[in-house]
């Protein structure tokens, strides 16, 4: 089954906001060095924060200094955004036990899902992805300097802590209650399994240009 193209996935991208006020709870901020390298320090400056969601990194850069705008496709999720103080307009993996009965489970329960990669993880897929947006950025003649970032950070996560997580990522936000219920229950089985808990590795990648 060939992947459609991101544009294509109105669908997917209009599904965050289902639970909107969990998303932004069950979210990581992102690592403050992200933020700190963007800015260099320094207030005042305009940004425009494509696919804002509920405004974590928006309320980040705010807090910053920063003049924010928010883009958004998801109405629930704009509102949200615009109750906490925002200006907005309509990762890598858990451990292997956790993402072999994730997988499994979206095998089982979903198969024609987009999120069966077919052995492809999800950071190969990011990078690929930032790759080709590094790509059209500089090929665009509107930006120069174009730069990759790869930050690296962790965060430990209890099972209830990432079991309210998973529900705001992509490959759950569409589905039924019932098939979302067993794809959780075959992650927190894994995660129990663990001892109850684990620590995410995450990896925040980032494509930057400064315009000519």
């Amino acid at each position: 089954m060939s992947t459609p193209a991101i544009h294509h996935e109105r669908g997917m991208a209009e599904s965050f906001g289902a639970d909107a006020r969990n998303y932004d709870q069950a979210r990581p901020p992102y690592p403050a060095d992200l933020v700190e390298r963007i800015t260099g320090g320094r207030s005042g400056l305009r940004v425009l924060d494509v696919g804002c969601g509920t405004g974590i990194a928006s309320r980040q850069f705010q807090a910053a200094g920063c003049i924010v705008l928010g883009i958004d496709p998801d109405a629930r999720m704009a509102a949200y955004a615009r109750e906490h103080g925002l200006d907005v307009e309509v990762s890598t993996e858990p451990p292997d036990p956790v993402a072999r009965a994730t997988e499994e489970a979206y095998r089982r329960v979903v198969p024609d899902s987009p999120f069966n990669t077919q052995g492809r993880r999800p950071l190969e897929l990011y990078q690929t992805g930032y790759a080709r947006t590094a790509e059209s950025i500089s090929s665009s003649g509107v930006f120069e300097s174009v730069e990759q970032w790869r930050l690296d950070w962790s965060k430990p996560y209890t099972r209830e802590e990432w079991l309210a997580l998973m529900p705001t990522t992509g490959g759950l936000t569409q589905l039924p209650p019932g098939q979302q219920s067993e794809i959780l229950h075959a992650a927190g089985a894994a995660i129990d399994a663990l001892g109850g808990s684990f620590t995410m590795e995450y990896v925040t990648l980032v494509a930057t240009g400064l315009r000519a």
